[in-house]
């Protein structure tokens, strides 16, 4: 049993499997995941497991290292309360012309996406964001912001005052001039995901709603981006999501965990890269870390193809952590039961593309052996402009086959280049 069942309600069903016997060893289990070293064991909180099955992937999980060893620095940004008052940005809907004008909210990111939505013009409340087509990138995209640097006031400086961090020369820098990996903060624990960590580039502000991350020796990003790419996989989602909170500080972070670095994570690395790279401003980032020249072939853009990646970037991270692939599936049917909903209803086109919602309503309506036609298959994306065509055959993928099958692929690999 998980947390919802096939039908997508809460499971409530008893099962001797939700019963956890409760002794020394599972409280310094909790301990290790929740609390510092001088806790008293017996004051540790809990950690909501689910299941058994559940307790022993966490038990693994416990014992990797954790992402404190890294040295990462955190960055709070602008208080959306205090510094607006205090006149340093103010509202405003705009589309920047540079980096330096950058704002960035929570809804501007997706899992290892820094481009998932852009708040509309109307800016009526805090919902009214559009997805963006990252299909129809240029090179040079900014994302729409809801809010503008005031640089007009001579007793503020908006580019001096922003939070600092201290180099490996002890010398301090502006968080905005370095990449960064941010995320929301406020963690939806029963949504599609917990944690959303995405790329920032260079420049850009955010608020206090979002936090991020950057490397400590911000010369080699190497380890900014393997942080990043354990970051987005369900596993440390799921750690995450049991310990029970509500906001993702990065003292929440150093606690979570993180693989060696090895022939594994280069590969993760590299998937991680291709699906936050989508614009010029992170060339240099890709071409610090893979020693290869960025184009706008790079990126992975259609739908398919970035669910493929981070299903492969699941797959390596547990490899890494001795999470078996078996293991892997239970932790998504059993903790993710709002992205299982999204599986089981998502269409793929024949290119690979994500079939539009409006698309796929109309494809569900129809009788067994009956198909769209062209011009009902033909959607304009409203953020773009960019007309598409959905083609025939539609799909909906199995995202626990694709994680055994890319698994059982990189563990046979691993295995032939150890023999």
């Amino acid at each position: 049993p998980g947390v919802k069942d096939d039908e997508y309600q809460w499971d409530r069903r008893p099962h001797r499997d939700r019963i956890t016997r409760v002794d020394e060893s599972t409280l310094e289990l909790w301990k290790s995941i929740l609390e510092d070293e001088d806790t008293p064991v017996l004051d540790s909180r809990m950690v909501y497991s689910v299941t058994r099955e559940a307790e022993g992937v966490l038990r693994k999980l416990a014992a990797a290292p954790r992402i404190k060893e890294l040295g990462l620095q955190y960055s709070q940004g602008w208080n959306e309360t205090t510094d607006k008052k205090k006149g340093y940005f103010d509202t405003q809907w705009a589309v920047p012309t540079s980096w330096e004008d950058v704002i960035l909210q929570g809804p501007h990111f997706g899992v290892a996406n820094p481009f998932a939505k852009q708040p509309n013009p109307t800016l009526k409340h805090n919902q009214d964001w559009s997805e963006i087509d990252l299909e129809a990138l240029p090179p040079d995209f900014i994302p729409a912001t809801a809010y503008k640097p005031n640089r007009d006031d001579p007793s503020l400086n908006y580019d001096v005052d922003y939070r600092r961090l201290w180099q490996d020369n002890g010398v301090q820098v502006s968080a905005r001039s370095v990449y960064r990996i941010g995320w929301r903060r406020m963690a939806a624990t029963t949504g599609f995901r917990t944690l959303y960590p995405a790329i920032i580039a260079p420049g850009s502000a955010h608020v206090h709603m979002v936090e991020s991350a950057a490397s400590p020796n911000q010369q080699n990003n190497a380890v900014l981006v393997h942080s990043g790419a354990a970051l987005s996989s369900v596993l440390l989602d799921f750690l995450l999501r049991s310990s029970g909170t509500s906001d993702i500080h990065g003292s929440t972070i150093d606690e979570l965990v993180c693989p060696r670095p090895s022939d594994l994570s280069q590969r993760s690395n590299t998937l991680y890269l291709r699906l936050n790279c989508l614009t010029a401003a992170y060339a240099p980032l890709w071409e610090e870390v893979t020693g290869t020249e960025w184009t706008p072939e790079v990126p992975l853009r259609k739908g398919e193809e970035r669910r493929q990646a981070q299903v492969e970037i699941d797959a390596l991270v547990a490899l890494a952590l001795g999470v078996t692939a078996d293991e892997l599936c239970m932790i998504y049917r059993t903790q993710f039961p709002v992205m299982r909903k999204y599986d089981s209803q998502d269409l793929f086109d024949a290119h690979g593309r994500k079939v539009a919602d409006d698309v796929a309503k109309l494809e569900r309506k129809l009788k067994p052996g009956q198909e769209l036609g062209e011009d009902q298959r033909t959607w304009t994306h409203p953020q773009s402009g960019a007309t598409y065509v959905f083609e025939y055959p539609f799909r909906i993928l199995d995202r626990e086959a694709d994680m055994r099958a890319a698994y059982e692929r990189f563990a046979r690999e691993l295995t032939e280049d150890n023999a």
